[in-house]
C-alpha cells in the first residue's frame, strides 16, 4: 500500500496528505480487522469441538451383562460370595484399539492394582 501510494503522490495523482489520512486509517482498521478474524476463528474451533462432542454422544453403547446372581455362571457367583474384603484388579495382556482398522494403542498391557 505504502508503496503504491507513494508512487500515486510522487505522481500527482494525489496529495501526501491523502496518502498519510489513507494510511492512518488503515492503521486504525488493522486491529478490529484482526479481532474479528481471531473471534471467527474460535468460533471454527468451538463449532469442532462442539461437533465432535455430538460424534461422541451418538456412538452405540456396548451391551452390559446381566449383574444378577442368577444369571452369572457358577464359578463367578461363588467366588462373589466368597469376597468379603476389598478386590484387586489385574489385566494381564490387555491390548486395546479404537476400531478394528486401527492399530493398537495399547498392546498386551498387564498391571495389578491392589486395594487401598
Amino acid at each position: 500500500m505504502l508503496g503504491v501510494g507513494g508512487a500515486r503522490a510522487a505522481s500527482g495523482a494525489i496529495s501526501v496528505s491523502t496518502l498519510m489520512a489513507f494510511l492512518l486509517y488503515l492503521f486504525y482498521l488493522i486491529d478490529p480487522v484482526s479481532q474479528l478474524v481471531e473471534a471467527v476463528t474460535q468460533y471454527q474451533e468451538g463449532a469442532a469441538a462442539i461437533s465432535r462432542i455430538t460424534q461422541a454422544e451418538r456412538l452405540s453403547t456396548e451391551p452390559t451383562e446381566p449383574t444378577e446372581p442368577s444369571a452369572q455362571p457358577s464359578a463367578l457367583r461363588e467366588q462373589t460370595e466368597a469376597a468379603t474384603g476389598p478386590a484387586s484388579v489385574r489385566f494381564e495382556d490387555v491390548s486395546f484399539r479404537y476400531r478394528p482398522d486401527l492399530p493398537y494403542v495399547h498392546h498386551q498391557v498387564s498391571f495389578e492394582r491392589e486395594p487401598r
